[in-house]
């Protein structure tokens, strides 16, 4: 699948930013977001990868973000959260049904997120510990300008952040952060 030059830039400046981490980094950054936000950090560190295989991004950020990766996945690997992660990548109740409603825009009512997050808080819960170990690795500016807040200004639940760290958890889990 081929990327457009606007996802190609923005991808750029997302490898630059989460490697830089300096605040006129995020200024610039942030209104490109939108674009890449698809898939949160773990899409951004591929790529990133893939941007500097190609000559565009610096291939030590690609290289230090790769690792701080692969240190998230080391805590993650061999643990009961590394079962709970597979449990919900093959199974209903899991982060397809949190993508799917998030992108269907099921957000209140019958078989909406709100409805799972209630019969299924401890996935709501495990994907608040990967914002954690995220955040442990590339700070809290990056997770935050990646995923956003936990709740939006009016109060609500941000769910484009539970739908972000499911795509960024099927990522780990099924092995497509390398």
């Amino acid at each position: 699948m081929k990327l457009s030059m606007t996802k190609k830039i923005a991808a750029i400046v997302m490898a630059s930013t989460v490697a830089a981490g300096s605040a006129q980094a995020f200024i610039f950054a942030a209104p490109i977001f939108g674009v890449i936000i698809a898939g949160g950090i773990v899409a951004g560190v591929h790529a990133g990868k893939k941007a500097a295989k190609e000559g565009k991004v610096d291939q030590t950020l690609a290289n230090s973000n790769q690792e701080k990766l692969n240190a998230v996945v080391q805590k993650i690997d061999n643990t009961d959260y590394a079962l709970r992660m597979t449990k919900y990548s093959r199974y209903s109740n899991g982060y397809y049904d949190v993508i799917s409603r998030y992108d269907n825009g099921r957000f209140e009512g019958r078989l909406s997120l709100e409805s799972l997050a209630e019969a299924s808080p401890k996935l709501f819960a495990d994907l608040d510990i990967l914002e954690q170990l995220m955040t442990e690795a590339y700070g809290q500016e990056v997770t935050t300008a990646v995923y956003g807040a936990k709740l939006n200004a009016d109060g609500s639940v941000n769910w484009l952040r539970y739908k972000l760290l499911a795509q960024d958890a099927l990522a780990i889990n099924s092995g497509l952060y390398n």
